[in-house]
C-alpha cells in the first residue's frame, strides 16, 4: 500500500483502464480522512459496468 499525507484542498487524478486497476484500498483511505472521491467513466455499457463495480468496492464514492 502507498503511504499518503492527506492535505486540505489537494485534487489528484487517476486514469485506468479498467475497474480492477484503479486503488480501492488507497481510495478508501481518502473517504476515511473525510476527503472525497470523484469518479467518471464513459457513458456506454463498459463505463456503466465499472461504475457500478468501483461503487460496490468502494462505498461513499461520487460518480460523475
Amino acid at each position: 500500500m502507498v503511504k499518503h499525507s492527506y492535505k486540505e484542498n489537494k485534487t489528484v487524478y487517476l486514469s485506468a483502464d479498467e475497474a480492477g486497476a484503479i486503488p480501492i484500498k488507497d481510495l478508501q483511505a481518502v473517504l476515511e480522512r473525510g476527503g472525497q472521491v470523484i469518479v467518471s467513466f464513459d457513458a456506454d455499457r463498459d463505463g456503466e459496468q465499472m461504475a457500478w463495480k468501483v461503487a460496490q468496492s468502494l462505498p461513499g464514492v461520487i460518480r460523475l
